[in-house]
């Protein structure tokens, strides 16, 4: 893999929080909705936060740094119409942390797991759903790194 260096942009009054020599706080939201099914599979639609801008390749958010860090995430939504729903927090392709729901509501509260990151890891949101429920993931879900 190769990773492409990314000018930093700042949104107007905030600049990005920079610890750890340099290795600034990174974050990726959810744009638009994504349904998933009975099959485990990334959550879709990524787009870099302003303030904290992040690299995103393929829907996974692309550590530019090293060092301590606390990666934040979220996975909302409406549901699965009565079925069971499950959303997974994935690093470098492990499990690292899950969310299970029934029923109509999906709001997972925030993940927040501490981890040393490099360089070049990846982080991202898969789901699924059991049976034939639909569960979508809206706007408001997100992944963050937060340096230590």
């Amino acid at each position: 893999m190769v990773i492409v260096p990314v000018a930093v942009s700042t949104a107007v009054g905030h600049a990005p929080e920079i610890t750890n020599d340099g290795f600034a706080r990174q974050r990726m939201n959810k744009s638009g909705t994504f349904s998933a099914n009975t099959t485990r599979r990334i959550v879709t639609g990524r787009s870099s936060d302003a303030a904290n801008p992040a690299v995103i390749v393929g829907d996974k958010l692309v550590v530019q740094g090293d060092g301590p860090s606390t990666i934040t995430a979220r996975a909302v939504g409406p549901g699965g119409g009565g079925n069971n729903v499950h959303a997974y927090l994935v690093l470098d392709g492990t499990t690292i942390a899950t969310y299970d729901a029934y029923g109509s509501a999906f709001n997972a509260p925030p993940w927040s797991i501490p981890r040393t990151l490099s360089n070049g890891d990846e982080v991202w949101i898969e789901a699924t759903a059991d049976s034939f429920a639909t569960l979508t993931i809206n706007v408001g879900a997100y992944i963050e790194v937060v340096p230590q």
